[in-house]
């Protein structure tokens, strides 16, 4: 199954809000990591812990920690245009357009826009854990609480079958003002209905509505809820 290398959600703007400060644990769709280095480089919270039941995504994101860890900025920069990314692309083991935001970091890849962010990205790496497995199942080991959970555009996949159950279980591993976010290219209308009839509702979002020109280019008109819970977390697990 391929996976994306680099993230094809535009982002990194919403991430760079007050909103996402002095956040602790935050728990995630795992994709190519891109997610979590943009959070560290932003706001670098204490831990990040990254799901993903795709092999490919799981590797892109030990791939590009491994380079942060051993890699200055410079050096990072040097791999996009590199034979080693070129070689990546013609595996053909990730979607050819996953490989656009290389070509415009500051509104995918944050970490990578200055060396200062990358700096922190760097410094904080170590806070970052990937998982391979099934998002659901393994947010439901865990034992602890978390203030933010990434979804990505999971919601409104074919693979998932069931939103309103994925939701109940963020829910229920939420801390009190514990959140969600996640992206969606449904029209803010149809999110707002999906969201009252899961008992969520909207915090802050950015909304991009769909552009031929912007689709022509490749990229994905994505917008971005950050929801809370409208009614109270039942915890499976004593609170720690």
């Amino acid at each position: 199954m391929k996976a994306y290398f680099f993230t094809n959600e535009k982002l990194a703007s919403f991430l760079a809000t007050d909103h996402f400060a002095n956040l602790d644990r935050v728990f995630g769709i795992g994709g190519g990591g891109d997610f979590a280095f943009n959070l560290l480089a932003l706001h670098a919270p204490t831990q990040i812990i990254l799901c993903d039941n795709n092999l490919r995504a799981v590797s892109a994101a030990h791939f590009k920690i491994n380079l942060i860890k051993h890699s200055t900025h410079d050096e990072f920069l040097s791999f996009l245009s590199s034979e080693k990314l070129r070689t990546i692309k013609k595996s053909k083991q990730y979607y050819p357009d996953s490989f656009k935001a290389a070509a415009h970091i500051n509104d995918y890849l944050a970490y990578l826009s200055s060396p200062e962010k990358y700096l922190v990205s760097q410094q904080t790496i170590k806070n970052v854990e990937v998982i391979l497995g099934d998002f659901t199942a393994e947010l439901e080991k865990q034992t602890s609480d978390f203030e933010l959970i990434y979804l990505s555009n999971l919601l409104e996949t074919k693979l998932c079958r069931t939103p309103g159950y994925v939701l109940d279980i963020c829910r229920a591993h939420l801390s009190d003002e514990g959140k969600i976010v996640f992206a969606s290219q449904d029209t803010p209308k149809i999110v707002e209905r999906f969201l009252s009839k899961n008992s969520f509702t909207q915090v802050a979002s950015e909304i991009h509505a769909f552009s031929t020109l912007q689709a022509i280019l490749g990229h994905y008109s994505y917008s971005f809820y950050l929801c809370k819970p409208t009614e109270p977390s039942i915890h499976p697990h004593p609170r720690s």
